[in-house]
């Protein structure tokens, strides 16, 4: 696991964070609707070798850590995980 400010500093552009994870292979973790848009702009032209997993804000302010981690766990290991490039951690 990698976090963007740890590569990228307090100071990041979210299409350069979105391009790195991308490009390097990693699934993006992310509850940012901004980076949720640039995922759906990259589909949209056709642009379909990333992974993502979104949670939407409210959803994430009502987990725990451990919740969290569990949801990303089971969306991960389901055998069609990113048929679609976009998984999305369900409400409860």
């Amino acid at each position: 696991m990698v976090r963007a400010v740890d590569i990228f500093g307090q100071e990041n552009d979210d299409a350069d964070l979105f391009a790195y994870a991308a490009r390097e292979g990693r699934v993006f973790l992310t509850c940012d609707e901004g980076i949720h848009a640039i995922a759906h702009e990259w589909l949209k032209q056709g642009r379909t070798a990333f992974r993502m997993i979104y949670c939407p804000m409210e959803r994430q302010q009502e987990m725990t850590v451990g919740e969290l981690l569990q949801a990303v766990a089971a969306i991960v290991t389901k055998p069609d995980a990113f048929a679609y490039p976009i998984e999305y951690v369900k409400p409860r």
